[in-house]
């Protein structure tokens, strides 16, 4: 390759450069504005704060309120699928147990301590033993 050709090649190599250059800077780089890039991603933050601001005005408007869209646990169910094979269709011993006496034979009852309820669940069962 001769001078010619490489003095010919150098403004094309430069223009080439200055392209992506400006191509990766208008995208990535400028969070002001200044190119398309830093006005999508200015938008796109805005957006993205709208809906946290959103999220958190529809979480403060259904704090405290009692009515929920989660369903109450089903202490049939979760009787039968927890209690059952030990203490029977019947209840059997544990018939009028609390949520209090439950919690404390799961915690203390080496055959239970692998039963996973929360509070709503042994509330749910409580409230069907004491029927």
């Amino acid at each position: 390759m001769n001078t010619r050709s490489l003095a010919r090649m150098l403004p094309v190599a430069l223009l080439g450069l200055a392209l992506v250059t400006f191509t990766v800077w208008g995208v990535a780089g400028c969070q002001t504005g200044g190119g398309t890039g830093g006005n999508a991603n200015a938008n796109t933050e805005e957006n993205e704060n709208e809906n946290i601001a959103d999220n958190e005005n529809e979480n403060a408007n259904t704090a405290g309120n009692e009515n929920t869209n989660t369903p109450a646990p089903d202490g049939v169910a979760l009787y039968e699928s927890n209690c059952q094979a030990c203490h029977g269709a019947d209840g059997g011993d544990v018939v009028g147990f609390s949520a209090a006496e439950i919690t404390q034979a799961i915690g203390s009852v080496a055959l239970m301590r692998d039963i996973s309820l929360t509070q709503e669940e042994i509330a749910a069962i409580a409230e069907l033993l004491a029927q």
